[in-house]
């Protein structure tokens, strides 16, 4: 899954210093007085900007789940018309194991 970075034009000094294929730690950042929901992103330590909103959920479940395999820059993106450098993530997710219709079943 690929997702545009959110808030990286507040950002740009840390997002200069991104490159394809760099590792990203994605954290929840439950004390954020604007979004109690919000991710964090970030490379290296520097903070790049946030999941979208629209995305955060899920995301949110596979940390919890422990279902994030890797993440990492999957592209640099410079709108044109835009003063300010976009990121773009990939987020590998394990997938759900299926259940077994007899488990937990006696014979």
């Amino acid at each position: 899954m690929d997702i545009r970075v959110a808030g990286v034009s507040y950002h740009q000094d840390a997002v200069a210093l991104c490159n394809v294929g760099d590792d990203v730690l994605l954290e929840p950042e439950p004390s954020n007085p604007v979004d109690p929901g919000a991710v964090r992103v970030l490379v290296r330590n520097n903070h790049i900007g946030y999941i979208p909103r629209y995305a955060t959920d899920p995301i949110r479940q596979w940390l919890e789940d422990k279902r994030v395999r890797s993440v990492g820059i999957a592209g640099i993106v410079r709108p044109e018309g835009s003063g300010y450098v976009g990121v773009k993530i990939g987020i590998q997710v394990a997938p759900i194991p299926l259940r077994d219709e007899n488990e937990g079943v006696e014979a």
